[in-house]
């Protein structure tokens, strides 16, 4: 069970993390906007292919709505849209590199807020503080 001093540092933690991440994505839908580009960029490093549908289904948004979100995103240069036939009908999304840069950003922020002495004092065996991430590790969109 978590106890009230965990509870706060949590909270605070939180706070400050969705702060963070408004200042490096401006113009975001938060939820929204994580969901696709968490789903996006996993899906980039694992591999597999994203399409449009999917992208609307993890957002949560209604179809028309999702559709919208996911052009404007393609508009901002965030997400790619690469052709994977010769006609062009048939294509996959790619995260940009500049929002894989912004993402890494706003991570490696998580990471030294989680490494900060702050949040360190009080913490537990309960909640695990470090990650390996690198400030030099940049993942270029792979186009299949």
């Amino acid at each position: 069970m978590i106890n009230d001093k965990e509870l706060l540092l949590l909270i605070d933690h939180i706070n400050t993390s969705l702060s963070l991440f408004k200042k490096k994505f401006k113009k975001s839908n938060f939820e929204t906007d994580w969901k696709i580009f968490s789903f996006c960029i996993k899906n980039q490093i694992q591999n597999k292919l994203t399409n449009v549908t999917s992208l609307i289904n993890i957002s949560g948004l209604p179809h028309s709505t999702g559709l919208r979100r996911i052009n404007k995103l393609i508009d901002e240069k965030k997400l790619i849209k690469k052709s994977r036939t010769n006609s062009g009908k048939s294509f996959s999304i790619h995260p940009s590199s500049k929002l894989i840069e912004d993402l890494v950003s706003y991570l490696t922020s998580i990471n030294n807020l989680l490494e900060s002495k702050s949040f360190n004092e009080n913490q537990t065996d309960r909640f695990p503080t470090t990650l390996s991430l690198s400030s030099r590790y940049v993942l270029y969109p792979r186009m299949h």
